[in-house]
């Protein structure tokens, strides 16, 4: 154990002198240290749940966020499934199919992720039955509203008994995104809109002929991909420019928002914990209040009681129960307080995601032009400043 040589471990019990050790170490640098180990024999989501771990805490997976992603999509109404694959591309997700596979290309796996791996739902026939059954919705939604302006016969009294139960349920079919969802710029980066290359600054340009043609094809191609973009979306340099210094932070403050929601989902997460524990331990602690040999029965339930009184603590530290100026929450009501801040959280992540692209198309049509007009502007982008480390208070809800 003095790190001088190779580590023996004699009958598997060098591990728990590591562990010590390393308890040890983390208590006198002021670190955290898990006190309710797992047992090799105890499976780890019954552990998790013994420690008053949600899976709402967990972090998102890659193929829930891909699935959240189709949703957003399929809440566009798109009239078929080569149209929900396009708008996917504005997320960054781009769809290849190999065979009777479809992957998904996404900016935040390194892998493709395939359609087949997702849940029912959000394979490739759920997508296409909800499809379906939304083109259903619809047609039915026209058929009523044609009934209902063939029947201009009838009276005012009538009409409004015979058709407008029927006239409430129909289905609106947006055709723009949610209004939250709608960002600053209106447009996205298309596929072949990219950067132009500098070659007489390139020294693979100056080592390989082919390449130095190849460029100058690519130049040509992106000069003609700008021009058409500049003109589809009626801008000029000026206000191409005004567009990327006005926009260029906005991806940061939309992050910053998030931010502030992850804190308040974790402090949800930790009043969730403290009511659990509540709810195991307050007819222990009954008991405990009236027992005749109080110091027996707390050596007996030590954990359970100490569990209660740093959850009754808690709650008094953040002016809650009998010395607070609330009252304790239910646990259903942070349940709902969680998913309503999961459901903002999602909305600025999508938004966040728009804006990058936005900028993106901005930034190489920006650069482009510069290069096209031998522009020298630069335009200054205030650097992204790191969140100060803030003080555990009591709960932002």
């Amino acid at each position: 154990m003095d790190c001088t040589g190779k580590f023996k471990d004699p009958l598997y019990s060098g591990r728990r002198d590591v562990a010590r050790i390393s308890d040890k170490l983390c208590k006198e640098y002021g670190l955290s240290v898990i006190e309710h180990k797992q047992d090799w024999r105890e499976p780890y989501n019954e552990w998790e749940k013994k420690q008053g771990i949600m899976p709402e805490d967990k972090p998102m997976s890659k193929r829930k966020r891909l699935e959240e992603i189709i949703g957003f999509c399929l809440d566009k109404k798109p009239k078929d499934f080569d149209t929900l694959l396009k708008y996917l591309e504005e997320y960054s997700c781009y769809a290849k199919r190999r065979g009777s596979n479809i992957s998904i290309t996404t900016p935040f796996a390194k892998k493709p992720i395939r359609l087949s791996s997702l849940s029912v739902e959000f394979g490739e026939q759920g997508i296409r039955a909800q499809i379906s059954e939304q083109e259903k919705a619809y047609q039915q939604a026209q058929n009523i509203t044609t009934a209902s302006n063939s029947g201009a016969e009838y009276d005012d009294a009538e009409y409004e008994n015979v058709y407008a139960p029927v006239t409430e349920t129909k289905p609106t079919i947006p055709t723009k995104p949610e209004a939250s969802l709608q960002s600053i710029l209106h447009f996205s980066n298309p596929l072949n809109l990219k950067l132009i290359i500098d070659i007489q600054n390139s020294m693979k340009a100056t080592d390989s002929i082919g390449y130095k043609r190849w460029c100058e094809k690519f130049n040509l191609e992106q000069m003609s991909q700008t021009l058409i973009f500049i003109e589809k979306h009626q801008l000029t340099v000026d206000k191409l420019r005004n567009i990327i210094k006005v926009n260029a932070n906005v991806p940061n403050e939309i992050k910053s928002e998030i931010t502030a929601l992850d804190r308040k989902l974790e402090n949800i997460s930790e009043m969730q914990r403290h009511l659990g524990t509540l709810s195991k331990t307050k007819h222990i602690h009954k008991q405990y209040r009236e027992s005749p040999n109080p110091s027996q029965f707390w050596q007996d339930n030590h954990n359970a009681l100490t569990a209660h009184s740093e959850a009754i603590k808690y709650f008094n530290e953040n002016g809650y129960g009998t010395w607070g100026g609330f009252e304790i929450p239910k646990f259903a009501d942070t349940q709902k307080w969680y998913a309503e801040i999961s459901a903002d959280k999602k909305k600025l992540w999508a938004r966040c995601h728009a804006m990058k692209n936005e900028m993106s198309a901005a930034t190489n049509a920006w650069a482009n032009v510069k290069t096209l007009l031998n522009v020298q502007v630069e335009i200054e982008i205030a650097p992204k400043v790191a969140p100060k480390a803030r003080r555990q208070s009591s709960p932002d809800l």
